[in-house]
């Protein structure tokens, strides 16, 4: 695994980085973790959710800002383009979300606690 992210830092940079710990947490909680709560706890965890959104989000996000590296030489060009991916992720990602989570995630957000 160590490789792995020594060859994306060194061909992708920091993005590079962010992908391989982006596929290391998505292994970790698609393909792990539910295995391992079924054998502690005996309970079926569902993980629809997070496949769901690694193939409709993260998967034409990451080939995505792969393009934009690979094929972006003007500075301004490569920001441009990520600030676009980066829209796209948050807008397709809070789609994702159910009602009572994005009213959760809305209501932490705004809560202004007077101590």
């Amino acid at each position: 695994m160590g490789r792995g992210f020594i060859w994306l830092l060194h061909y992708i940079g920091v993005s590079g980085i962010a992908i391989g710990l982006s596929s290391a947490s998505l292994l970790i909680s698609m393909r792990y973790m539910p295995i391992h709560v079924r054998k502690v706890a005996s309970i079926n965890l569902d993980f629809s959710t997070h496949k769901k959104h690694f193939f409709v989000v993260l998967l034409p996000s990451i080939i995505a800002a792969l393009i934009i590296v690979e094929f972006y030489d003007s500075i301004w060009e490569g920001i441009i383009a990520s600030v676009i991916l980066l829209a796209f992720y948050s807008v397709a990602s809070w789609k994702q979300l159910g009602l009572e989570d994005r009213r959760g995630i809305i209501k932490h957000l705004f809560n202004i606690d007077k101590a």
